[in-house]
């Protein structure tokens, strides 16, 4: 099954501790040198261009400075692909230069009030930095520079004192277990109302001494399981590090926690995405970890894997604890895992897989932390998804996880709201909508569409329409997503013209929407183009990214899309067996049949 892990070795083994360096090193440099040929190749792209495919935002007017280093532009059009921390180059709108401008990095868009918030890198830009003025700008992706940052990490993690995370990634030991925390965590899991699963991996988690490896598939409540072990162990005195992929997933884990517990110690390495939300969660800010004390007793630190990047006399905390490790590469893994010797590893590699820029030619550690521990050490998966209802699960279960996915009881019967008060008229929107199917195919015609299709932004409208005006759904409840960026800002476009954007409606890619879920779920496809659908279909059709988009509704997705989409054959074996996914799916789903 692709993209899921196995618990045996597979072709291409790490013959040793030089062999692993080595290839972990090469992995830093071909990502470094993919990443730089990718962005010189992006530069060299017209600019209408770089605008279409969501590497380049024009027309941004500025307002004015807000707040520590932010600065605020009026923006009509949505912020291309660009999400929070993306390192950007801020220049004029009409120059012809690309690299040379002010290094920025994205904070955040304001879709109601047409707001962006980008902050300026200090690092980047060095002192006496010119800020903007009057006049319009436009913003270009620039380098990351993380190259320097990871080999310096890399040392750390081969120097002395880590001899047990390198032996932890060479597949050795890692199994022991403290039998009386196992129990322990046992029983809490039985005063929580854990599932079996739960219990299970909430028990391992605790009582392990080595490595414990745990799947979650949508809406299982992996947070769930990792919060409460981490509050269990902190509550013993002991000191967890949390880290994730993402700053998202680090706060979302702290919060978890917090709800727990009002009192335990949580500390967060850097700036957070609210102030007031860590005001309120009672979240202690950190610069940085080198010189920090930690005060006595248990406590919970979040940060991303590079604030381990440099050496220690000694390891200041009992556990790390991985989330999303299904897209955390292994070197990034690797710097966290030297902040202790014992690894709570969490994740899903049937979803979205590690961001690469390159295609690593590597089986074994070109895959992310949890699939590499995963061809060594058994993993927890937990069985019950308490999101999506039945209709929905049945088939996320069937394609992504062998039938062994279920719907929770109390999801099972979730069922979308009929209109209040009314009966609603016969028509393709209404059946679209019928509670009875949760998941269901709008089929609308077209050919030829690359990355947007205004055909499907009209139909993706009229659902909205309904959902919003019709039947009152709140806006924070719905969600529209698409593999392109085009197609997203085509689908912004018309809901903006027909006065159907609202605060809380997110309408973004499929990437953006990992870790989260919504009442109602619309995805449009966007592609009809038969040739380019087979050229790209490694990206397009990966089981992956479509998992994602079908799990995130409770209640009701459904699928705009041409029938096009289902007729690709692509040359790559990979991609190939990827698109029979989606046949199936066009296949066994009820759809209504559109026409312009």
């Amino acid at each position: 099954m692709h993209g899921c892990p196995a618990s045996h070795d597979g072709g291409g083994s790490v013959r040793g501790r030089e062999d692993l360096r080595a290839r972990l090193k090469a992995w830093v440099l071909h990502e470094a040198e993919s990443g730089r040929k990718s962005l010189v190749e992006l530069w060299a792209r017209p600019l209408a261009e770089r605008v279409e495919l969501g590497e380049c935002l024009r027309g941004l007017e500025f307002r004015g400075r807000v707040g520590d280093g932010c600065l605020c532009f009026h923006c009509e059009h949505p912020p291309a692909k660009f999400r929070k921390k993306d390192a950007l180059t801020l220049l004029p709108d009409e120059g012809e230069e690309v690299d040379r401008g002010l290094a920025v990095q994205f904070e955040e868009h304001d879709p109601e009030k047409k707001g962006v918030l980008l902050r300026v890198d200090r690092f980047a830009n060095g002192a006496g930095v010119e800020l903007p003025g009057a006049g319009v700008w436009r913003l270009e992706r620039r380098a990351m520079e993380m190259e320097g940052l990871l080999l310096e990490g890399l040392d750390t993690v081969f120097g002395e004192g880590n001899e047990v995370v390198v032996e932890t990634l060479l597949g050795k030991g890692g199994r022991e277990v403290n039998e009386e925390r196992k129990a322990e965590g046992e029983r809490r899991g039985e005063e929580r109302g854990f599932t079996e699963a739960q219990r299970r991996a909430l028990a391992q988690a605790v009582g392990t001494e080595g490595v414990c490896l745990i799947q979650g598939p949508p809406g299982t409540g992996k947070t769930r399981v990792l919060a409460e072990a981490a509050l269990l162990l902190a509550r013993k005195r002991c000191r967890i590090f949390v880290c994730g992929f993402t700053h998202r997933a680090i706060e979302n884990l702290l919060l978890a926690i917090r709800e727990l517990d009002r009192e335990i110690p949580l500390f967060k390495i850097g700036r957070v995405s609210s102030e007031t939300q860590a005001q309120d969660a009672r979240l202690q800010v950190l610069r940085k970890l080198d010189g920090w004390r930690p005060p006595p007793g248990g406590l919970v630190v979040g940060g991303t894997a590079f604030v381990a990047r440099k050496p220690r006399t000694q390891r200041m905390f009992h556990f790390v604890f991985l989330d999303e490790a299904g897209q955390l590469p292994v070197v990034h893994a690797a710097l966290a895992m030297t902040l202790a010797r014992r690894y709570v590893i969490a994740g899903d590699p049937c979803q979205l897989p590690p961001v690469r820029a390159g295609v690593f030619q590597d089986p074994v550690l070109g895959s992310s932390i949890f699939e590499h521990l995963a061809r060594f050490h058994p993993f927890h998966f937990l069985d019950l998804s308490f999101r999506m209802n039945e209709g929905l699960c049945s088939f996320v279960s069937k394609e992504f996880y062998e039938g062994r996915l279920r719907s929770a009881d109390s999801a099972a019967g979730r069922r979308l709201a009929s209109s209040p008060g009314q009966v609603a008229e016969p028509s393709p929107i209404a059946e679209l909508l019928d509670p009875g199917h949760p998941l269901i195919w709008a089929r609308v015609p077209h050919r030829g569409r690359l990355r947007a299709s205004p055909e499907e932004a009209r139909v993706v409208a009229d659902l909205c329409e309904e959902l919003l005006l019709g039947r009152g759904l709140p806006p924070e409840e719905l969600a529209v997503l698409s593999p392109y960026r085009s197609q997203v800002r085509e689908i912004h476009s018309v809901l903006e013209r027909r006065g159907l954007l609202r605060r809380g409606l997110c309408v973004d890619t499929i990437e953006r929407m990992q870790g989260q879920e919504r009442e109602v779920v619309l995805i449009s496809a966007g592609a009809s183009d038969r040739d380019d659908l087979e050229r790209q279909g490694s990206f397009y059709y990966d089981p992956g990214r479509w998992n994602v988009a079908l799990s995130r509704a409770r209640s009701k997705c459904v699928l705009v899309a041409s029938p096009e989409l289902f007729r690709a054959r692509p040359m790559d074996l990979e991609a190939l067996v990827a698109v029979a996914h989606l046949k199936r799916l066009g296949r066994e789903i009820p759809r209504v049949d559109l026409r312009d």
